[in-house]
């Protein structure tokens, strides 16, 4: 069983509560269904690859009418996240899809 990735609490539960949507859309589908009968599994499975995905939502809200608490909540999330990203294997393939070296210059 590999381990799932380091990330701040609320970009995992945003992950998680994603890959939930996701399963009750899928769910409807009586082939998928056969082969997710249970939620739990498929949300574990499925939180890790949706991170980049919470983090871009999160990040977006930014810039949405949210009251500002909630907005200082999710910047010092995605802040301190960040010192969490280097290692993450979509993180890498990304910057090396992008030619970035993911230091600082």
């Amino acid at each position: 069983m590999t381990q799932a990735p380091f990330c701040h609490t609320l970009i995992r539960e945003t992950a998680e509560s994603m890959a939930k949507s996701l399963y009750e859309k899928l769910a409807v589908k009586n082939d998928f269904f056969a082969a997710n009968p249970k939620e739990t599994p498929f949300v574990a499975k499925m939180w890790p690859v949706l991170i980049e995905e919470a983090r871009a939502t999160l990040v977006n809200m930014l810039s949405l009418p949210y009251p500002e608490q909630l907005k200082e909540q999710i910047a010092d999330a995605i802040i301190k996240d960040n010192t969490l990203t280097r290692g993450r294997p979509d993180r890498v393939a990304s910057r090396q899809r992008t030619g970035q070296s993911g230091r600082a210059h």
